[in-house]
């Protein structure tokens, strides 16, 4: 999640100048530069979405919303490489009408060069009054303190409602059930006896002793939240965020408690209950460990252990039928303190329009209109997901059921539903509100509770700019990270924990910390 503003090297800039020369950002034709007009002679207006892909001819999604709000829309293809396309298209003078999902530093880069045109609060309040309920009833706090600047507001603030209790353990029910654990492991204790079983009593039944109880994916370098963050939950301390312990802010780098999860690891890892290949483990890799039945608990999203009926993809059910998981927010520790780490809602800047669009005011209130019943329209969003009643779906009560041959994915494409592509701009999800859309009712209370499991903390100060820690958070990071690896592996002595939290403040986090509680202080007397 932590993203650094992107330099242009002369060699990328003249491989994407060339992609602007073919057509910058994809744009679907070059005569949909122009407005069209309607059926009375009247010019439409023309608005262009940053989506991932041109659509199809004839796409009804696309239709839908050009004939409901009288214009033409221009697919912008971001993909892997919408922040270079989106950058050289504002070098070259063609700016985009609006951009997205950019850092606090770009933000206020953007800001400081008059890039953005400002966006007062009461326009929203007045054109998207869904929207701003969506952001009120979604926080206790006003999200637009942290993007004011000089008393002006330049964004439409975005939050994703799922982050703060997304993350769970996932173990495998079955393998319980196989080893006679008739009880929900709750505590550090029963964990382990857990993990043992999970080792050494052969769960998969293959007669080899080629199972692990534990396991993670580092990610980068810097990923210290990926671990295993339920055993340092255990005992109060996240690392890798900024939060707050008796009324001040801390890091779990440099918490004393941290020392004891680090010696539970150890434990384990001696103990071999720890997949050894953790430290080298990547994504794809890890999630193959898990379908091959490998490991019997790992950390993730909580939809992954639902059917994909119930929400997104539910990888683990569908790569492993047999399967079955129960979920937990880790185990207690010797105070009663448990959780995983979580991710901050506010992950991003959200979504900002570009400086030319101040001096057309009509084109960004239709913007912020279209935006608003695109996100928190039940009637789009039915649109957006099914199609058309009576030709591609059939509302049955509560139930959605498609009408072959728009059972099949290829063919829904060919139609025009695919939410990636004609969701303008789908980054505002009111995810109670698409419940219904997303999620089969048989699975309704299924995901209900799901969604209820996750708990712990996150980074409190993540939307706020921290120019010290921008400069020191990559070195201090990997340094911990490192450290904490030799802990867990031995490499390095656990007594030598206070001189690693000396040497980490030696290295910058003395400055960090300070920042950190001169921000914490400042915006939280300003909430």
């Amino acid at each position: 999640m932590k993203k650094r503003i992107i330099g242009f090297k002369m060699g990328l800039f003249i491989i994407l100048a060339a992609t602007v020369v073919a057509g910058c950002a994809e744009k679907e034709n070059q005569n949909s530069q122009e407005s069209q007009k309607d059926g009375n002679g009247t010019k439409k207006m023309h608005m262009e979405f940053w989506t991932s892909a041109l659509p199809v001819d004839h796409a009804f999604t696309k239709e839908y919303a050009e004939n409901r709000f009288n214009v033409d829309i221009e697919h912008l293809v971001g993909g892997e490489n919408y922040k270079e396309k989106m950058n050289l298209m504002i070098v070259s003078g063609e700016a985009p009408d609006y951009i997205k999902n950019i850092t606090l530093s770009e933000y206020d880069k953007y800001v400081e060069q008059g890039q953005f045109a400002e966006i007062p609060v009461e326009l929203l309040e007045k054109h998207a009054p869904k929207y701003m309920a969506w952001l009120k009833e979604n926080t206790d706090e006003d999200l637009f303190k942290y993007f004011n600047r000089n008393g002006k507001n330049y964004t439409m603030p975005n939050i994703w409602t799922l982050g703060p209790s997304m993350n769970v353990l996932g173990i495998r029910q079955d393998w319980l059930d196989k080893l006679g654990i008739n009880k929900k492991p709750e505590t550090l204790a029963e964990f382990e006896d857990m993990l043992i079983k999970f080792r050494n009593d052969d769960p998969d039944h293959n007669g080899k002793k080629d199972t692990y109880g534990l396991t993670t994916s580092l990610g980068s370098p810097s990923d210290l939240g990926g671990l295993f963050s339920s055993v340092f939950g255990a005992f109060d301390s996240y690392l890798g965020i900024f939060y707050e312990k008796d009324g001040k802010i801390t890091r779990g780098e440099i918490e004393p408690e941290t020392k004891e999860a680090l010696a539970v690891l150890k434990r384990w890892y001696d103990e071999q209950l720890i997949d050894p290949e953790f430290v080298i483990n990547k994504s794809d890799n890890l999630d193959q460990k898990v379908f091959d039945s490998k490991v019997g608990m790992i950390q993730g999203g909580w939809w992954s252990f639902l059917p994909a009926a119930a929400f997104f993809d539910g990888k683990y059910v569908e790569k492993i039928p047999n399967a079955k998981w129960l979920l937990s927010s880790g185990p207690k520790g010797p105070n009663g303190a448990f959780g995983i780490g979580q991710i901050q809602p506010m992950s991003n800047t959200g979504l900002q329009f570009m400086k030319h669009m101040e001096k057309d005011p009509e084109k960004m209130i239709k913007y912020i209109e279209m935006i608003e019943a695109f996100n928190f329209d039940e009637d789009y969003l039915e649109v957006s997901y099914f199609g058309k009643e009576g030709v591609t779906y059939n509302k049955n009560g509560d139930s959605y059921e498609w009408i072959p041959p728009y059972d099949k994915k290829d063919e829904q494409l060919k139609f025009g539903i695919d939410r990636s592509v004609y969701h303008y701009d789908g980054m505002f999800n009111n995810y109670d509100l698409q419940a219904p859309f997303m999620t089969a009712p048989k699975y309704a209370e299924l995901r209900k509770n799901a969604e209820k499991v996750g708990v712990g903390k996150y980074d409190i100060l993540f939307p706020i700019h921290k120019p010290i820690y921008n400069e020191y958070y990559d070195r201090l990071d990997q340094y911990t990270l490192k450290t904490f690896i030799d802990f867990i592996t031995g490499r390095r002595d656990l007594k030598n924990f206070d001189k690693f939290v000396s040497e980490w403040m030696s290295m910058g986090g003395d400055k960090v910390m300070k920042e950190a509680q001169e921000a914490y202080s400042q915006y939280n007397s300003k909430g």
